[in-house]
């Protein structure tokens, strides 16, 4: 298998992104996407520190439809495990151009700052990539082996930044957190059809998150946010979509993620992804968090 180390240097989506390949370029101005995502340039903007009313009323839909009416089951997603399969975009091609690689995506999760992350990828290209978070604590490497870390306070909080998006946003409980700020609703303005309603989410120390919300299901439809990482400022689009009941949450199974650099400006589908499994243990092994030995 190719040396990831060669290249991964982020994490999550950046972690096993990099690399030089074709992607498709886009004007200065990026248009609504076709993949069912927006590709919006907003800025990074201050957050009023109160919600807006009309906002809350719309996540309180999302919140009332993904667990059914039982808010009770908000707090299960506190210790999660999501398990995946499909494919993720690597410069992995005969020429080091990014093709579709297949893999299986594990994602666990103890609330607030716990964070497990693997890919394992299928053959030919055997091997596992793994990234961990434990409090202060980073660690991101490749068949067990540690990758470089030079600047572990920026791999923690990108590390951050991407478990809301990917992953703690989905289950909604971070909304009901005291200091959780939702604003700017715009009804009808969002992707999919009908129109999704839109919210931002502010969280202290994270990037603001855009949700955009099935005006008639109520399931989140899309998330989205603008983050610097090891790539440079990027627009994330998390599309999730065929929601089933999981513990009685009704979580999505099937993800698409885009990103769209700024310099070069592009926007690529980069991975896709179906779910076999949402868990929620009442606990976890004092070592569940460890690095790989």
């Amino acid at each position: 298998m190719r040396n990831l180390l060669a290249w991964a240097v982020g994490l999550f989506a950046a972690s096993i992104l990099i690399g030089c390949g074709p992607a498709k370029e886009l004007p200065d101005e990026i248009p609504k996407s076709t993949e069912t995502g927006s590709a919006t340039t907003e800025s990074r903007e201050k957050s009023p520190e109160v919600s807006d009313p009309a906002a809350v009323e719309i996540i309180e839909h999302a919140v009332k439809a993904h667990t059914q009416n039982n808010l009770s089951l908000l707090t299960k997603g506190k210790i999660s495990r999501m398990v995946a399969s499909g494919t993720v975009k690597l410069p992995f091609g005969p020429g080091g151009e990014r093709i579709h690689v297949p893999a299986q995506r594990t994602f666990l999760a103890r609330w607030p700052d716990e964070i497990k992350f693997t890919l394992e990828f299928k053959p030919p290209n055997s091997g596992t990539r793994t990234l961990i978070l434990r409090g202060p604590f980073t660690w991101t490497g490749m068949n067990g082996v540690q990758d470089p870390n030079l600047n572990p306070e920026k791999i923690k909080n990108d590390m951050r930044a991407d478990a809301f998006g990917l992953h703690w946003l989905v289950l909604l409980f971070p909304i009901s957190e005291q200091k959780t700020v939702v604003f700017d609703p715009r009804k009808g303005s969002g992707v999919g059809k009908p129109a999704a309603d839109v919210v931002k989410v502010a969280i202290p120390g994270l990037p603001i998150y855009r949700l955009h919300v099935a005006p008639d299901t109520g399931f989140i439809t899309q998330i989205d946010y603008h983050y610097t990482d090891m790539l440079g400022p990027t627009l994330t689009e998390w599309m999730i979509s065929d929601p089933k009941e999981f513990g009685g949450l009704l979580l999505p199974t099937h993800l698409k993620m885009a990103r769209t650099t700024e310099r070069p400006k592009f926007r690529d589908l980069v991975e896709e992804w179906s779910v076999e499994k949402w868990e929620f243990p009442e606990k976890l092994d004092d070592n569940a968090f460890d690095a790989p030995k």
